[in-house]
């Protein structure tokens, strides 16, 4: 069941809530815990609603008048997901439910809270990182062809999740998939994904032509 949303719907239009879980936990996905964005729209051809969160549910308007509607739903370590519904039956009783796979090993994830998020940098063992950089910028990178929007735009998504900035999720992801340390010379390699490839390279400075100059120790150094 989801909260009654707090207002009235607009004239002409119905409220309609969604509830998007881990398909392998059944725990609701959230804004907060998994940078959730859920969006409703009656076609292809139309302009998406982005609902509002209701935990934990969200909620968005709909055109009763339309007999079928389409939910998407994607968050940070989960494919996107859309399906059709039939928005009359979508209430707050009874809301219609998305169920998201993970998209990385489950090491990467943790419950607590009553939420099941991917975890942030810190909560990884320090041998993992390199191999959890790579995972989560993957994620992104799948995501991002999967709803056509730019790697940067998810690799951002992600950065606010794992609290690992997107320019060492894309070296990360880069270092691991070519199997050395890179320098300016890996952004010619064409075993790198053209995405990514574009993204790094548009990390260069006139100053700075090659990105993995910003490189960040994933293990933090300890005092001798």
């Amino acid at each position: 069941m989801c909260p009654l949303w707090k207002e009235e719907a607009p004239r002409g239009r119905r409220w309609l809530y969604a509830h998007v879980r881990s398909s392998s936990k059944r725990v609701a996905l959230t804004q907060a815990a998994n940078q959730l964005v859920v969006e409703v729209q009656p076609d292809r051809t139309t302009e998406a609603e982005t609902a509002e969160e209701n935990i934990p549910c969200a909620v968005a308007t709909f055109d009763p008048s339309r007999p079928i509607v389409l939910i998407s739903a994607y968050a940070t370590g989960f494919a996107p997901k859309q399906t059709s519904h039939r928005p009359l039956r979508c209430t707050a009783t009874d809301p219609c439910s998305l169920d998201l796979l993970e998209t990385m090993p489950p090491e990467f994830y943790v419950s607590a809270d009553n939420r099941y998020r991917v975890r942030a940098v810190n909560e990884i063992d320090e041998s993992a990182r390199p191999r959890y950089a790579a995972a989560v910028a993957t994620d992104a990178l799948q995501r991002a062809k999967a709803l056509q929007r730019p790697l940067a735009d998810e690799l951002d998504r992600s950065a606010k999740a794992t609290k690992l900035p997107a320019a060492q999720l894309a070296i990360g992801y880069a270092e691991i998939n070519l199997g050395r340390r890179c320098d300016a010379r890996c952004l010619t390699n064409p075993a790198l994904d053209p995405a990514m490839r574009a993204y790094l390279r548009n990390l260069r400075k006139p100053n700075r032509p090659d990105p993995f100059e910003l490189r960040q120790p994933l293990v933090p150094v300890r005092p001798p």
